[in-house]
């Protein structure tokens, strides 16, 4: 995401593969995506800022 597309264009390509929500744990360090049942379909890790 970062700076390559733009939040809403970021979200519809989310939503168009079948995202339904995003989650970061800013503890694990990790974003965790989900879809509209409920299933985990991806998990990566997050590059906190400096």
């Amino acid at each position: 995401f970062s700076g390559e597309h733009s939040y809403e264009k970021y979200c519809t390509d989310l939503a168009t593969a079948g995202v339904f929500k995003w989650i970061v744990e800013l503890n694990q360090k990790t974003r965790q995506y989900w879809s509209k049942d409920n299933q985990l379909l991806y998990i990566e890790n997050v590059v906190m800022p400096l």
